[in-house]
């Protein structure tokens, strides 16, 4: 995978090549920046260009050592892929990598070690993880990926060297859900604005028959706006089956994520088959993305703005917000926000979205 395939982080690939063209390899690197930036494509692409030797520092993406890199298959590449079923990255993990790094390489240069989302470490892994990173072994190099640097160790921090992945334009976004997906413009452009410049938050969003949620959930908003619960209900109980009908779409684009994320370097965050527990925890949050932003267009609608999110809906978040008004926009997108952050902290989803509906009632002026 060359350095090309990364969109929108110039700065970092500049400072990535250069390090190859002096010859000044560190042992280890923190690659960190929001979820869906393109830091683990950046280190399938390190890796791709550590052991290439049809073009050494850049990698040409299609030579044996590429090719493998890309399907995680090269010898001297170690992936420490957790169960995506566990909140944490385990021991026996660390154990594997400790292990393979200490291996003399089997081919080529050395051996490149990849630590996807990195503070999901627990401190007995990061402890061992420190230790390889005080003695490293000779023509090795540790990459470590992390969404939230501040919750590794400052140990573990301060020995690699940190290279920072920024959100990407909203327009950005949307060429690559165009080029890549061949969505339409409008629906990528919604999502460009929902996905906070994370391309792989967009093709999650994308994974679950987006278009159809929407305008689902924008029925529901508006029947809450009449004092009709029913139709909020009736929809949130039937996110799960819009999830599980583009679970397809979403493993395949886990390319996004391996695509963001691995540069085929290893096994991707959506392998298996998601249960129906997950499933209905994907519907919720999904639920959530599009009602936050459904009420952050009621809030600036109500505050006289005509930058929405859902432009198509510029009618409808206008009456929403005549309900509303600005406050009653605002006490809604806190509900909805402090619902998504239960629903990430493993609460029952069902239990969730009924609390929710009967808070948007009273937000709506419904007692």
């Amino acid at each position: 995978m060359p350095w090309a395939d990364i969109v929108g982080q110039e700065p970092a690939v500049a400072y990535l090549r250069s390090v190859f063209r002096r010859g000044r390899l560190a042992h280890g690197y923190l690659f960190a920046g929001p979820a869906g930036t393109g830091k683990r494509t950046a280190a399938g692409a390190f890796a791709a260009a550590f052991f290439c030797r049809v073009l050494p520092g850049e990698g040409c993406g299609a030579c044996r050592d590429c090719s493998r890199v890309a399907s995680g298959q090269h010898p001297d590449l170690f992936v420490a892929d957790a169960d995506p079923s566990e909140r944490e990255i385990r021991k026996a993990v660390l154990d594997a990598l400790t292990e393979a790094v200490h291996r003399s390489p089997l081919e080529g240069r050395g051996r490149v070690a990849i630590v996807p989302v990195a503070e999901r470490m627990n401190e007995t892994s990061a402890n061992m993880l420190l230790k390889t990173l005080e003695e490293p072994p000779p023509a090795t190099v540790l990459i470590l990926t992390s969404e939230a640097p501040e919750g590794l160790p400052e140990t573990v921090r301060s020995r690699l060297q940190r290279v920072r992945f920024g959100r990407l334009p909203a327009g950005t976004v949307a060429r690559v859900l165009r080029e890549k997906l061949g969505m339409g413009a409008k629906e990528a452009e919604t999502l460009a604005a929902m996905a906070d410049g994370s391309i792989g938050r967009a093709i999650r969003l994308a994974g679950g028959r987006f278009t159809e949620m929407r305008g689902a959930l924008m029925d529901a908003v508006e029947g809450i706006a009449r004092g009709d619960f029913r139709e909020f209900a009736r929809t949130m109980a039937g996110m799960e089956s819009e999830v599980s009908a583009g679970a397809g779409a979403e493993e395949e684009d886990g390319a996004a994520e391996r695509g963001e994320a691995g540069a085929g370097a290893g096994a991707g965050e959506g392998e298996g088959k998601a249960t129906k527990t997950e499933l209905r925890r994907r519907g919720g949050l999904l639920a959530m993305e599009i009602l936050r932003s459904l009420y952050r267009d009621a809030a600036a609608a109500a505050a006289g703005s005509d930058r929405l999110i859902n432009p198509d809906f510029r009618e409808r978040a206008a009456d929403i917000a005549s309900r509303l008004g600005l406050d009653g926009a605002l006490e809604a997108m806190e509900h909805v926000s402090f619902a998504d952050f239960c629903i990430r902290r493993n609460c029952h989803v069902d239990l969730v979205c009924r609390v929710l509906g009967e808070r948007l009632v009273r937000a709506h002026g419904y007692r």
